[in-house]
């Protein structure tokens, strides 16, 4: 039996014993995190909360694994492999007392706790990745509800509406019928190409906004007036926004307002900065047929789905206004990547 040496510890038994409990205590966590990411692959969850049973069974586990350690160093010393200044029995009990017993259940107990609050760390950790990727994907269903929803708010009224003026033009004014069909097949086209995506370059929204409100002032000829302070070079012609998200504010104003020769709508759309502006007298309707109300809110969602912008609204007594923000490249590639990913798995 080795009663071992009551030397102070030198500098490189200090070294190893420091070593030894350092690669004991990451062999622990690193075993933590492979069994986690073991189970993660097969499905299984494990909750960050405390079970007396697997506290119990990590404490004992623990307990074992020192106490083998200890052992194995004892051993190392009978062979020679090691100093006997690596055991000094100042500060461990002999073998057959009861207080080195003692002595093992409290120092394992003060490591399995920091090999138990890491674990749960990790655990932490492992949940708040899962809810994460939970609510991205949340998010990108709903965003994509959000674009289908807007999809069919577009459609049926506004063909219903193009087709009733088409069908009166072609019997008044053949040549303004022919202008107005070509104006709905390019705006048409751009809808249905869009579809698979979830921006559109500037340029391309107000393209699609100059087919439609082309169409518009053919429908109500004076009582509607358009502009728009873009230049063709604008620096920002190339970013991007929502597809359809200025053709849907032109939409609303002409929906909610009202229109007449001697009081004419009037709606400009300008960059403020970073930002697209929509704005139009205000002359409100006092009953709205068909609206729902959910226009902007959708608007409002789209946003604070793909890049977390609020959508800015102002109104007046004579003036209402919305400003949209102009959306860069990283983030209409990223929604536009996604929606491609989402038309494969389809």
């Amino acid at each position: 039996m080795i009663t071992g040496s009551t030397i102070e510890p030198s500098l490189p038994v200090v070294f190893f014993r420091t070593a030894t409990t350092f690669l004991l205590f990451l062999a622990s966590c690193l075993a933590n995190i492979f069994f986690l990411l073991c189970w993660e692959k097969k499905g299984r969850v494990v909750e960050p909360e405390f079970n007396p049973r697997r506290f119990l069974s990590g404490y004992l586990a623990t307990f074992i694994v020192l106490v083998l350690l200890h052992q194995t160093n004892l051993s190392l010393i009978e062979k020679g492999v090691l100093p006997a200044s690596f055991y000094d029995r100042h500060e461990f009990y002999p073998d057959e007392s009861w207080l080195y017993w003692v002595h093992m259940l409290v120092v394992t107990f003060v490591v399995f706790i920091l090999v138990y609050y890491f674990h749960n760390f990790i655990l932490l950790l492992f949940a708040k990745s899962r809810t994460e990727q939970e609510i991205s994907k949340l998010k990108m269903a709903n965003f994509e509800s959000a674009n289908q929803l807007l999809r069919q708010q577009i459609q049926p009224h506004f063909l219903f509406n193009a087709l009733n003026v088409l069908k009166s033009l072609i019997r008044k004014y053949p040549e303004t019928a022919e202008a107005y069909l070509i104006r709905l097949s390019d705006f048409l086209r751009a809808s249905l190409n869009v579809s698979k995506v979830d921006t559109a370059t500037v340029r391309e929204e107000l393209k699609l906004c100059e087919d439609y409100m082309e169409m518009q002032k053919i429908r109500f000829g004076d009582s509607l007036h358009y502009h728009v302070t873009l230049e063709e070079n604008d620096r920002h012609m190339d970013d991007y926004l929502p597809f359809f998200s200025l053709q849907s504010l032109l939409e609303n104003a002409i929906k909610h307002n009202q229109l007449t020769p001697a009081a004419p709508l009037r709606i400009e759309v300008s960059r403020l900065g970073d930002w697209i502006e929509v704005k139009n007298n205000l002359q409100p309707k006092n009953f709205v047929e068909g609206s729902t109300g959910n226009g902007l809110f959708s608007l409002k969602e789209r946003y604070r789905i793909l890049s977390g912008d609020e959508v800015g609204i102002r109104m007046t007594e004579d003036e209402f206004s919305v400003r949209i923000k102009i959306l860069n490249h990283k983030i209409a590639m990223s929604n536009q990547k996604s929606a491609v990913g989402r038309t494969a798995d389809s």
